[in-house]
């Protein structure tokens, strides 16, 4: 990529670093108690850290006791397993990061049955998928 400014023109090697939104919900509210790590570093609720293209290293450490519910990804972003706690982060540009946390646990395995018991914190019953 280049561009002409003036009589000069500059060519970026690598691309800009990409801008990432952290955002931490719990039951649908940001909260700044629970940490984001992306490789080596720790953000929080409102950052925004700027990455080059790649993948990073993504887990979050809880500051309550609260249970993952999902990561999701906006733009040029996107995550290897959106239901796991430690996992792998793809920038190939900017974007928002949300961690979304709940107060109760969101879901269990029955072995014998193999049936899945799945709860959205948004309702009060469950869903029975098999």
């Amino acid at each position: 990529m280049s561009r002409r400014v003036g009589l000069r023109t500059i060519r970026s090697i690598g691309g800009l670093p990409c801008k990432v939104t952290v955002s931490v919900l719990q039951d649908g509210v940001a909260v700044s108690e629970h940490k984001i790590l992306i490789a080596t570093r720790t953000y929080k609720d409102g950052d925004s850290p700027r990455f080059s293209m790649g993948s990073y290293a993504l887990s979050w450490q809880s500051g309550n006791g609260a249970y993952l519910y999902r990561w999701e990804t906006s733009d040029k972003l996107s995550v290897a397993n959106a239901y796991e706690g430690s996992t792998t982060l793809t920038v190939t540009c900017g974007g928002t990061l949300t961690l979304k946390l709940t107060s109760d646990p969101v879901w269990s395995y029955d072995n014998l049955v193999g049936t899945i018991w799945l709860e959205d914190p948004g309702y009060s019953g469950y869903d029975n998928r098999t």
